[in-house]
């Protein structure tokens, strides 16, 4: 739970938090955590494709992520 607590993204939520005097609710990183895992990917694996329905999100650790799409524009217009 440490290093989740010091990724860029839970840093942005606290300061958010921490300007509208807000505080984080009791147990926030622990109810998130309760359904993470790690999972492992080598270089060409496919986390989804096109046209599938997201069930996940991802927090990358390390390394990087690309995407392909058949329609270009349709990608974007789904991303925005």
């Amino acid at each position: 739970m440490p290093l989740f607590k010091q990724l860029e993204a839970f840093t942005k939520i606290q300061a958010i938090n921490d300007e509208d005097c807000e505080q984080m609710p009791e147990g926030f990183f622990t109810k998130l955590l309760q359904n993470c895992w790690v999972e492992r990917f080598k270089k060409g694996d496919y986390v989804c494709r096109q046209g599938e329905k997201g069930d996940k999100f991802y927090i990358i650790l390390e390394g990087k992520v690309s995407y392909l799409a058949n329609d270009e524009e349709k990608a974007l217009e789904m991303l925005a």
